[in-house]
């Protein structure tokens, strides 16, 4: 995700709908703003942040502005904890995805053997093209190692 933001970008990309806002419901604080962020991460980027310090500060500053709190209740948001998987499983639930199975990735690499990979080997190319085609399919991708390992393995 591009560090620089301008403010029509923030606005296209980061602006909490009225459905979205009902959505975040009653949580408060940290737990308001790092669903929040979430979200928009996921609308934006058809997957989760792989480390807190992954969203740009504007884009928090932008979020946390609209809630109405403080962007510095983001640092408090608990990365590890049982409140950040349920938000997933929400968030998932909300724009229609789900999580990527073992069969999944096997059929997105047999995808890559068939399409992509008798174009090109730039593994940065292949990669995306594999992230588009989770993204078409509605699924969550997995982690960015972990897909790297597989498509290092599979070409």
């Amino acid at each position: 995700m591009k560090k620089n933001w301008e403010l029509e970008d923030l606005i296209e990309h980061f602006t909490l709908l009225s459905q979205e806002m009902r959505l975040i419901g009653n949580k408060t604080g940290e737990t308001r703003l790092g669903f929040a962020v979430l979200l928009k991460f996921f609308q934006y980027q058809a997957r989760f942040p792989y480390m807190k310090n992954e969203v740009p500060r504007e884009v928090i500053n932008y979020i946390a502005k609209q809630l109405n709190l403080s962007a510095d209740l983001y640092k408090e948001y608990d990365w590890n904890g049982r409140s950040i998987k349920y938000h997933r499983a929400q968030i998932r639930e909300y724009v229609g995805f789900r999580e990527c199975t073992l069969d999944d990735i096997k059929q997105v690499l047999d995808w890559l053997r068939q399409e992509v990979l008798t174009h090109d080997l730039e593994i940065e190319w292949v990669k995306e093209k594999a992230v588009e085609r989770f993204r078409n399919l509605q699924i969550e991708p997995p982690a960015a190692e972990h897909l790297d390992r597989l498509i290092l393995c599979y070409t």
